[in-house]
């Protein structure tokens, strides 16, 4: 498989996203990403810097759900914070295997979701570690990028940003 989207200055993830302020990382040894659980915000800001994300993260991080450009296909990328406080991108999912095995890197084996509001999608794995300090994404109507926590409102984030837009930088912070 063709990892075509990894080595593109524009960004890692979705499509139309930048790498604001980030560097890549590998994962601490042993090529597991831990993750420190609750305690830890999401927050996201328009170019014009108003805060238009600002939610608590559970253990098991966020979600951020979009329309691929290429295929039209719902997909989503989920991410964790890390013990240091980064973001590290975990599992990539999509109603379509093309946008899994054609347009990102994931592993070779594809499973499908069992249980929840994604079941039946198809989800992999990145097949090279990614972590970020911060995520910068496209905010249009265009891509319907929708970051979803589990026990809050999901944000639609070219509604959130509004006439600040178009992108949202989404970092994480200790909760207060």
């Amino acid at each position: 498989m063709t990892a075509r989207w990894w080595g593109r200055a524009a960004g890692l993830t979705i499509v139309a996203a930048l790498l604001a302020g980030s560097t890549a990382a590998a994962p601490p040894a042993g090529g597991a990403v831990t993750h420190n659980g609750a305690g830890w915000e999401l927050i996201g800001r328009a170019a014009d810097g108003r805060i238009v994300v600002h939610v608590a993260l559970p253990r098991d991080g966020f979600t951020l759900k979009y329309r691929n450009s290429v295929y039209g296909s719902p997909a989503a990328e989920h991410f964790v914070v890390t013990d240091a406080g980064r973001l590290a991108l975990v599992e990539l999912t999509s109603v379509d295997p093309a946008v899994l095995q054609e347009y990102y890197a994931v592993t070779d084996r594809l499973r499908r979701v069992a249980t929840g509001v994604d079941k039946g999608w198809w989800l992999g794995s990145p097949a090279e570690p990614l972590e970020l300090d911060a995520l910068v994404v496209a905010a249009t109507r265009h891509g319907e990028r929708t970051v979803v926590v589990e026990g809050s409102r999901p944000i639609v984030l070219w509604r959130a940003v509004g006439a600040g837009g178009p992108q949202v930088t989404l970092e994480v912070r200790r909760a207060a």
